[in-house]
């Protein structure tokens, strides 16, 4: 139904000489009275739009043509009305489509087209950085130093799609926003307005990170260890994980530095935040600063539209993890240490400092105070990322951890491959606890997943491990345990060799695959057991 007060509308839009109308609702209540002082009125009475309407028209003045002026009355009455539900109708629609833009999270405007704010949802006043009472007398231009891209979109009709934007106020104020424009066109194509979409560029990355899994996955409680030494690196850890400081962490290959890293972000103020890591030794020399710090659009060919967020950008608020930085090519340690003093860098191609409040934790497996002396990594960026170090002890010199960390990659194998109540026999543990372990923690889940894949016993053999291993491992064997029958041993070994090759239908390659050997090993092996070729 119509508004009441905008049907009281109608009594100056049908204001005629000679007529009087009554308009009444379905309960016959008046809503509309024209009165007219009328001789000798005709009456006619009307439904308009579900309103019982009355016309009254002067019989002196219209005498000759009642009718017709009845109708023509009517007409005016029928289209004033439908004008006026139609604008009810639109008004309530707007009602409804800006109570929608104060729910987006976004920041919404809509300019008409000489550059003036005509409507502007609350959390647009936290990015355009003009007073509130202000924003609408004034194109939003006259408030900034920077040209504002909804200007050109005003102009030559080019909507604009997620584009990073900085903008400047007069009073220096800068923000980087990602921007939408869209024009608003009418009928024949003409540009009247814009609509101006808007969201911090912090607020885009938090997104990115979230789709992208930028997160730290593992605890302290996830470093598995009985040794003394692990128990005392993990204390000295969680006390840098109390502060903002650089982190060093130095160790051989797959001791573990990386889980160190997420530890410590996890117990820092920063877990919440993102966590990104870059390998340093697996990118390209050539790509690693586009990588460390992002380009912005047109800075090389083939560079993507709209410029690309490099892991700094990426990290903002949290965490980057430099693993393997003693392989950082020597110019890019030099832009390294300039974000770790200003806080800043410039992305590739790009002219705008952009400010980020990030900690770096790097991992190296080289000796970097060795590196400086040899000029392969600068002195100044070393002492500045030294400035908490942590060194990760070697598995040879924590062995206690050994049989605690077979249980658990045991288990984890045994899931993995469907291999359930998988033990390990004495043999093959005092070859595993004797062996040196130069690849590690990393060396010994490998041997063990090896192990559990090959073992069809229910026990893992020293047959089962890496012939490397076995072979690089000497084993001192009590008196007592002498007696063993050096030809069972034997029997057992050719008697899994024949069943692996009758798994692979005499295939030798892939059964000296299977065994960790080389095809020459598995040919001589079948010699000396007297199997023919």
């Amino acid at each position: 139904m119509v508004k009441k007060n905008w049907i009281a509308n109608l009594r100056d839009e049908v204001n005629i000489e000679g007529v009087a109308i009554e308009i009444y609702d379905s309960n016959d209540n008046i809503l509309l009275d024209i009165e007219e002082e009328l001789n000798k009125p005709f009456t006619k009475e009307y439904i308009i739009s579900g309103y019982k309407t009355i016309i009254y028209i002067d019989s002196n003045i219209y005498k000759d043509s009642l009718e017709s002026v009845s109708n023509i009355v009517v007409h005016l009455v029928k289209e004033k009305i439908k004008n006026i539900c139609l604008i009810s109708k639109i008004d309530d629609l707007n009602t409804f489509n800006f109570k929608i833009a104060e729910t987006v999270p976004d920041a919404i405007l809509i300019f008409d087209n000489n550059g003036y704010v005509k409507y502007f949802n609350e959390k647009a006043l936290e990015f355009i950085e003009v007073p509130k009472n202000e924003i609408t007398k004034r194109p939003l231009q006259d408030f900034y130093s920077t040209k504002l891209k909804v200007v050109e979109v005003l102009k030559n009709g080019s909507p604009v799609f997620n584009k990073e934007i900085y903008v400047k106020t007069k009073e220096g104020k800068k923000r980087r926003l990602l921007k939408t424009i869209l024009p608003i066109v009418d009928g024949d194509g003409k540009v009247v307005g814009a609509l101006d979409k808007i969201k911090e560029i912090n607020t885009a990355t938090k997104f990115i990170n979230n789709m992208s899994g930028y997160s730290a996955r593992f605890t302290f409680d996830d470093i598995i260890h009985k040794s003394e030494k692990m128990a005392k690196t993990i204390k000295i850890a969680k006390t840098g994980s109390n502060t903002d400081m650089t982190v060093l962490i130095q160790g051989e290959s797959g001791t573990g530095k990386e889980l160190f890293a997420h530890a410590i972000h996890n117990n820092s103020s920063k877990a919440s935040k993102p966590f990104v890591i870059l390998d340093c030794s697996t990118i390209p020399k050539e790509l690693v600063e586009s990588e460390l710090f992002g380009y912005a659009e047109g800075a090389f060919t083939g560079a993507k539209k709209g410029g690309k967020l490099g892991k700094f950008e990426l990290a903002n608020g949290g965490t980057i993890f430099l693993d393997e930085i003693g392989e950082m090519p020597i110019d890019i340690q030099a832009k390294l240490l300039r974000v770790l003093q200003s806080g800043t860098f410039t992305r590739v191609g790009g002219n705008e400092p952009i400010e980020v409040d990030i900690r770096v934790i790097a991992a190296t497996n080289r000796n970097l105070e060795e590196e400086v002396k040899k000029k392969n990594f600068r002195e100044d960026l070393f002492y500045r990322l030294n400035m908490f170090s942590l060194e990760i002890p070697p598995l040879r010199y924590r062995k206690e951890d050994i049989i605690k960390l077979i249980d658990c990659f045991l288990e984890k194998a045994a899931t993995k491959l469907d291999k359930k109540g998988i033990t390990i026999s004495n043999d093959a543990l005092d070859v595993l606890i004797n062996y040196d372990w130069p690849g590690n923690v990393r060396e010994l889940e490998n041997a063990i997943f090896r192990a559990v894949n090959l073992c069809f016993e229910g026990e893992i053999l020293p047959v089962h491990l890496p012939e490397n291993i076995i072979e690089k491992t000497e084993i001192v064997v009590p008196v007592s345990e002498k007696k063993v029958d050096k030809k069972s041993l034997e029997d057992m070994e050719i008697k899994h060799i024949l069943e692996l090759l009758e798994e692979n239908s005499g295939n030798k390659k892939r059964t000296a695959e299977i065994l960790g050997i080389s095809r020459s090993t598995l040919y001589r092996k079948l010699k000396k057991y007297g199997v023919s070729l």
